[in-house]
């Protein structure tokens, strides 16, 4: 989870290094849709991982006894 996260704020560092301010300048609005596209993908994992050990820690704990 950690490595998503790490991912995630390289992923926001490289897309405040591509806009001027608020703007995204046309020649580099193509590589800000690929990162957006990517921090989509990223937050999706996270979202996953984070339900599956929510589901295991509740299998574990409906088991242990």
């Amino acid at each position: 989870m950690k490595d998503i996260e790490l991912q995630i704020e390289a992923n926001e560092l490289e897309t405040s290094m591509l806009c001027n301010g608020d703007e995204v300048p046309p020649y580099n609005a193509e590589k800000v849709e690929m990162l957006e596209e990517k921090k989509l993908k990223l937050l999706n994992s996270k979202r996953f991982h984070q339900n599956a050990a929510n589901c295991y820690w509740y299998w574990i704990a409906r088991h242990e006894n």
